[in-house]
């Protein structure tokens, strides 16, 4: 087995953040060798912020303007009463969108082993995991394809570290 990332998602209780867990695994013999030649992969947090960034962007940007399918989680459409009534006082906005405000409160926070994704408006997790009376409009998912873009900026970054080595 070569070094590698895996991704992990946990959503808190209330469904709004995650927490990308790295860890660096591969054989005893070639850990030891990359320590030998200089590698250091126990302080990941530049791949980290990478990661933090580009989710922060593409939750805020590719997940609206899509309406979820990106993530494969389409938007429920919003209930005729409501529907007419954002008609009239935000014309041209998005299902999830009235101010603004939800869209441009994700965030992103970066530990020493992790970095965290998520939003920071109180109602995100109503709209996020749904209620009694609103369905579910997922935002924050970890598809294959970002599970794929993260291991990515992860390989990225142990590239440059050899090649930063071996110099």
């Amino acid at each position: 087995m070569t070094p590698g990332a895996r991704a992990v998602s946990r959503p808190n209780k209330y469904g709004d953040m995650m927490n990308i867990t790295v860890e660096v695994k591969g054989k005893p013999e070639l850990m030891r060798r990359l320590k030998q030649a200089g590698v250091d992969v126990s302080d990941m947090r530049a791949e980290l912020k990478d990661v933090g960034g580009y989710l922060k962007d593409f939750y805020t940007r590719d997940v609206f303007d899509t309406r979820g399918q990106v993530i494969n989680a389409e938007w429920a459409p919003l209930n005729l009463k409501y529907r007419q009534y954002k008609q009239k006082k935000a014309p041209g906005k998005g299902p999830l969108e009235f101010t603004g405000t939800m869209r441009d409160s994700f965030y992103s926070k970066l530990g020493k082993n992790q970095v965290e994704v998520g939003n920071m408006v109180d109602y995100f997790k109503y709209h996020q995991l749904g209620t009694r009376t609103i369905p579910a409009r997922r935002m924050i998912k970890l598809d294959y394809a970002r599970k794929e873009k993260i291991v990515d900026i992860f390989e990225g970054g142990l590239k440059k570290r050899l090649a930063k080595a071996w110099r």
